[in-house]
């Protein structure tokens, strides 16, 4: 039995909010201040007062997160549910939880169970 195709989650549902950094307290006192020509960490960009340069397959500082969609589903061969986060743009799903070898790992037990319990029937 082939599992229900994943639905769409229900649009109504509020948004979450994205994550953002928070600068100072009012309050705090401001920060010392590094003279020029020294550097607070070991780093050439730092000390040159340039950003690193941008790591392949990670996205860049300051740049929000795309969007993602989460598709649920109810397989019920194995009795799980499963939830896949989906690119929406691509449709290319980014995690599942469980994942693809977890659930082939159930449904293998599981039929190793049965066989076990028959021969003993």
């Amino acid at each position: 039995m082939r599992p229900r195709p994943l639905e769409p989650l229900s649009s109504h549902l509020p948004a979450l909010p994205t994550p953002g950094r928070r600068g100072p307290e009012p309050d705090s006192p401001p920060a010392a201040a590094v003279p020029s020509g020294t550097a607070s960490s070991g780093s050439p960009a730092v000390a040159q007062g340039t950003s690193p340069p941008a790591i392949p397959g990670r996205r860049p500082a300051g740049v929000p997160p795309r969007p993602l969609s989460a598709l649920f589903r109810f397989d019920e061969e194995l009795r799980q549910v499963i939830i896949a986060l989906v690119r929406p743009e691509t449709g290319r799903v980014v995690r599942q939880v469980p994942p693809e070898k977890i659930l082939s790992l159930i449904a293998h037990l599981k039929e190793a169970a049965r066989r076990a319990l028959d021969r003993r029937a």
